[in-house]
């Protein structure tokens, strides 16, 4: 096999591992989550999407802490998919800042940087359209594999801004669906230049409560596409600009983000420059000691004629939705959510239930 760039990177994250001092102090975990999602949809005309779907998930979840040295992985696992999601191995290089390198979730809001792919985290059953992963027809970004920093700067009392910044390799887009980069099959997923930073401030930085801005840059290689008369590869610049908050008081919390995206999408000497704009509020209430209400609104401008998001037909632009979860045993949890959308050719409901937990 010719050496590359993306088996070296793979070889140093082994010999990192391999070489980082065994102390007896060390600590490590070891969490499975395990959900059951049951989808139905109403009212769908067009052809291409399904009116129920059933999928049960698992994803494993370890984390090593020796020293100064860190160490996460993630595999997760469906009945139609597998996948390392997360490989990275971080080294404290002060008392407030790591560096980290592997394939790890790009910095950016609450989704990415609190609730992975164990769904019992999650405080709805869905992910916003925007926010979604990339093979659950996200259009921005979600895993990244190169280096990140993840530094703090404590201000007056418990106060302090946290900073995210990272680097690395960009998904790749393949029949309309990007395909973030694969430390297991680095041939099928190689992409151009990722970057990210993240600044937040917290009031608390033993908390989670927070706001901040976003600015992101990928550079997403693409394969040549006959659906849509694409014949030959092209490249797409993709710049995202954008806020979040994730806020909790009392019995109320709130998830929100605005993001501004401009695409340049480069076919021959031809480049189409287009942009469009991205925004969802979550709101949630805790209806009593196990019981949780939301609802979420999500907008998309732009769909029909952003040349980018004309790639992707059944991205979300439009969403109302109502939930309620019920944590009706120790890690356990049940959710109910319905909601209208609304995609570029069609509009349908849908209710969604789901059982996760954790273990152990």
């Amino acid at each position: 096999m010719k050496l590359n760039i993306y088996s070296l990177l793979l070889g140093a994250i082994c010999i990192l591992i391999l070489q980082s001092p065994v102390r007896a102090d060390g600590e490590s975990e070891f969490l499975v989550f395990v959900s059951a999602d049951d989808l139905e949809r109403r009212s769908v005309s067009q052809t291409g999407i399904p009116t129920s779907d059933f999928t049960p998930a698992v994803d494993f979840l370890f984390s090593y802490m020796n020293g100064p040295w860190r160490f996460l992985g993630e595999y997760f696992l469906t009945d139609d998919e597998h996948e390392l999601e997360r490989l990275q191995i971080g080294y404290d290089h002060t008392a407030n800042s790591s560096i980290w390198l592997g394939r790890f979730h790009q910095p950016s809001s609450a989704w990415n940087n609190l609730w992975h792919h164990g769904a019992y985290l999650q405080p709805s059953i869905s992910r916003p359209a925007i926010e979604n992963w990339e093979d659950d027809g996200g259009v921005i970004a979600s895993h990244i594999t190169g280096l990140m920093l993840d530094a703090w700067q404590a201000r007056d009392g418990s106060s302090g801004i946290r900073y995210l910044v990272a680097a690395g390799i960009a998904p790749r887009l393949t029949d309309s669906e990007l395909i973030p980069f694969d430390l297991l099959d680095p041939d099928d997923s190689s992409g151009n230049l990722a970057a990210n930073l993240n600044v937040a401030y917290y009031p608390d930085i033993v908390g989670e409560s927070n706001f901040g801005a976003i600015v992101s840059y990928s550079e997403i290689l693409a394969d040549p596409i006959a659906a849509f008369g694409i014949e030959n590869p092209f490249v797409i610049r993709q710049l995202l600009l954008g806020g979040q908050v994730n806020w909790e008081w009392d019995d109320w919390q709130i998830i929100s983000a605005a993001y501004y995206v401009d695409n340049t999408v480069e076919r021959s000497v031809v480049a189409i420059d287009d942009a469009f704009f991205s925004a969802y509020l979550q709101l949630a209430r805790t209806l009593g000691a196990s019981t949780n209400g939301y609802l979420r609104l999500e907008k998309t401008s732009d769909t029909s004629s952003d040349s980018y998001l004309q790639l992707f037909p059944n991205f979300v632009a439009q969403r109302e939705l109502l939930g309620f979860r019920y944590d009706f045993a120790e890690r356990q949890a049940i959710a109910l959510e319905f909601s209208r959308n609304e995609i570029s050719m069609d509009d349908f409901s849908e209710l969604r239930l789901q059982w996760s937990a954790t273990f152990p």
